[in-house]
């Protein structure tokens, strides 16, 4: 049920309460008519219209009517067959801007998300918790950088690995490269090719994966020791440095893989596979 159409119910019960009261004199027609918030005189045609032709009389017709605001069915066809046959699987806010680009759509983004999910084309996401509210951006560039695994399927029957290492400040990408498999080699070829690019940054802002953290035991949401995972003079033996120990290290920020997705996913626009995914299809 509809807002307006619970209200309009409760206004018809409380009518009924109050001129039941006043028939029986508890209350005089200006005391009623305060009940209800109308004048003395429109609740005398109340009483008119309901002794005439009952309760039915007094519904408002206005909510029966389609709204002059409501889109033409013909429109709504159009939007459903745009996002099926060209933007299938795209998410609402990354298909929203093509829609309004490159279609000439005129429609609130909304209206647009509303019209895809109540044909079942589009997912109703989760409410956010407290914890994955979005967090201000670093001021300047290189203050914070992001390193993130996407696994999708990004060419039929093929899998693997988007590395993206990217700024907050600013969402520039600074390495990108796809891989078979997501691990040391990689995610540390995403930190060199972007201090090679951009100098040393600040800080750095990870998941949990064996590569920055020492995770005694594997599938442990929090048995994790905060230390980084540093080789030195291509030893093959590993040794954890705490950062406070090792000053030429920036300051590294461990996450769980959701908080991760939030945060890089967020500063670019959505889940990088899907952003990614768009693209790779338009030039393919």
């Amino acid at each position: 049920m509809r807002r307006t159409e619970w209200q309009e119910e409760t206004r018809l019960m409380r009518f009924e309460e109050t001129y039941l009261g006043w028939q029986k004199r508890r209350f005089t027609q200006e005391e009623a008519a305060q009940i209800l918030g109308v004048s003395d005189r429109s609740f005398r045609r109340y009483i008119d219209r309901y002794r005439a032709s009952g309760l039915e009389s007094l519904v408002d017709c206005r909510l029966m009517e389609d709204s002059h605001k409501k889109a033409p069915v013909d429109e709504v066809f159009r939007l459903e067959g745009l996002y099926k046959e060209t933007y299938g699987g795209w998410n609402v806010k990354h298909f929203y801007g093509r829609y309004r680009e490159e279609h000439g759509g005129q429609r609130s983004y909304t209206w647009v998300k509303n019209r895809l999910q109540d044909r079942g084309l589009v997912k109703k996401g989760r409410r956010k918790g407290a914890h994955r509210k979005r967090r201000e951006r670093a001021p300047i560039p290189g203050m914070l950088i992001h390193q993130d695994g996407s696994t999708h399927e990004w060419v039929s029957g093929k899998k693997w690995d988007l590395i993206i290492t990217m700024d907050d400040a600013t969402s520039e990408i600074y390495s990108g490269f796809f891989v078979e498999e997501e691990g040391t080699s990689s995610s540390f070829c995403g930190v060199n090719e972007t201090m090679a690019a951009q100098g040393v940054f600040s800080s750095f802002y990870s998941d949990r994966g064996s590569h920055y953290w020492h995770t005694p035991e594997a599938g442990t949401g929090h048995q994790w020791d905060k230390c980084a995972k540093v080789r030195e003079g291509g030893d093959a033996n590993s040794k954890y440095l705490r950062h406070s120990e090792k000053q030429c290290l920036p300051e590294i920020h461990p996450g769980l893989g959701k908080e991760v997705e939030g945060l890089s996913g967020s500063r670019s626009e959505g889940p990088r596979h899907h952003r990614h995914l768009h693209g790779w299809q338009e030039l393919c």
